[in-house]
């Protein structure tokens, strides 16, 4: 079994990047260069105990990381083998004009990760309050709460248009956000777009100072590799 980090315009890097178990190895076929390793049982790894398989996660992506420092690159996800070096020849011959293309669209681009977490307002009725002057201020605490998530929609929605003004239609996918976030979405931006985001980031905030923004640093194209 070969089992593959990336897709590479050739030529391959020089410099020797270690694997999961052993270093790289690379194949080419024509402008392509696929990034390997040999001999590494990516079934009997899925099989083993949880520790091992987290730990090979984390070195593929630090193979494919040390490999975009130094070129464009198409990542492959966590266990994409090929039976044989004959195999793997051929998906790059059969694919070689798609691969191209993708490579070169993506050039002198990386992915960033832009992170937000908004702060919810505290409102809280009088507690001095009785009756019906304590209903009352309980049906505007929740009228304000709803008021409230209303503009945290529209404040997102045009934070999206903002960034959409600011790179390509297709550079920009909006994900489900995680624990402790309300926006996450991935952008695919060269280092000058990533940089003036930051400051129209920072301007954002400042008038809607509810909101905490986070852009990440410079990441290989995950989740823009489209192979």
């Amino acid at each position: 079994m070969l089992y593959v980090f990336s897709i590479l315009t050739a030529p391959a890097p020089e410099q020797e990047i270690i694997g999961i178990n052993q270093p790289i190895a690379y194949i080419q076929v024509d402008n392509l260069v696929a990034a390997y390793e040999p001999e590494l049982d990516i079934e009997m790894l899925k099989q083993s105990g949880e520790a091992e398989l987290i730990a090979a996660i984390v070195q593929h992506d630090r193979v494919i990381c040390e490999l975009f420092t130094q070129q464009t690159l198409l990542p492959l996800r966590f266990g994409t083998a090929f039976v044989s070096e004959a195999a793997l020849k051929e998906y790059l011959q059969a694919n070689q004009a798609k691969l191209s293309d993708r490579l070169n669209q993506i050039s002198g681009y990386g992915e960033y990760l832009l992170k937000g977490q908004v702060a919810q307002p505290e409102i809280k009725p009088d507690p001095n309050l009785k009756g019906r002057d304590y209903l009352l201020a309980k049906k505007q605490q929740y009228a304000d709460l709803q008021q409230a998530q209303q503009d945290q929609k529209q404040q997102q929605a045009q934070l999206v248009e903002l960034l959409r003004s600011h790179t390509d239609q297709n550079h920009i996918q909006i994900a489900t956000p995680q624990e402790a976030e309300d926006l996450r979405i991935f952008l695919l931006l060269t280092s000058a777009q990533a940089e003036q985001l930051n400051q129209v980031i920072a301007q954002w905030q400042g008038d809607y100072r509810s909101w905490r923004l986070e852009l990440g640093s410079l990441l290989p194209p995950y989740h823009f590799a489209e192979i």
